[in-house]
């Protein structure tokens, strides 16, 4: 993930180039086999068709697959959307109420960390992003510089 500052009050955490082009390369190869298999289904069983069915939802899910995350510093708002084909989830976050950043292993991922915001020493952390520890970082020091926010215990590289 990229964060973009489009001016002194607003920014945005996009996907990287690579990241856009690769997931639009394996959808368009899963689109174009899910639309073969489609002229090939006349006499299919159920089985067949509902396994088609599936694979071609996930297909066009990959392909329309969108995860936003706008900043807004005069609305005191961290907005994050994620859509496909419909909105998945959407959640608003205060400002104001953030008490830091911080940089962690994800025990959910092998070789992965996670960003996310410290609201409250009862809550537990809200997870905002992740990925490799360096660009991890490089997105934590950015949020906490634009937003004005402590970075805590941050992993080190």
């Amino acid at each position: 993930m990229v964060f973009k500052q489009l001016s002194p009050t607003q920014a945005k955490i996009t996907t990287t180039r690579f990241s856009k082009i690769s997931r639009t390369i394996i959808s368009a190869i899963l689109a174009v086999l899910t639309i073969f298999m489609a002229t090939r289904l006349g006499d299919e069983n159920y089985g067949v068709v509902i396994g088609w069915a599936f694979g071609a939802l996930l297909g066009w899910h990959l392909l329309l697959a969108r995860k936003q995350i706008h900043i807004d510093i005069a609305n005191q708002t961290i907005s994050t959307r994620v859509s496909s084909i419909y909105l998945i989830a959407q959640q608003d976050i205060s400002i104001a109420d953030i008490k830091a950043f911080r940089v962690d292993k994800d025990s959910t991922r092998q070789h992965q960390y996670k960003l996310s915001i410290i609201m409250d020493e009862r809550l537990q952390p809200i997870r905002l992003e992740f990925g490799s520890l360096q660009s991890m970082n490089i997105l934590a020091e950015k949020l906490s510089d634009f937003c004005n926010k402590t970075l805590l215990n941050s992993a080190k590289y």
